[in-house]
């Protein structure tokens, strides 16, 4: 093989690579808006989905049923919402 077929060949190898990382991209990003779009209607649903219920849920545990405490030793823990008696629906 002579010098300049090295040459060529190694700027042949330079450009299959280069497309090759091209048509990745393209096939990353692709996918990257498929799941942007994917999460924009999920967060939408979850947001028409917590519209729905926002005057209906106990505002303290937020639905839960549960609320933080710090006990006497000062570890935190849960126990049954004292607003809403563990439902998770607001009162009144």
């Amino acid at each position: 093989m002579t010098t300049p077929n090295v040459i060529g060949a190694l700027y042949e190898k330079i450009r299959r690579l280069n497309q090759r990382k091209t048509n990745l991209t393209a096939e990353y990003n692709a996918k990257c808006a498929e799941i942007d779009c994917e999460l924009d209607t999920l967060r939408s649903a979850l947001q028409t989905a917590n519209d729905a219920v926002k005057d209906v849920l106990c505002p303290y545990c937020k639905g839960t049923g549960d609320e933080s405490y710090t006990d006497a030793a000062g570890s935190r823990d849960t126990r049954k919402c004292s607003h809403c008696s563990g439902t998770g629906i607001k009162k009144g």
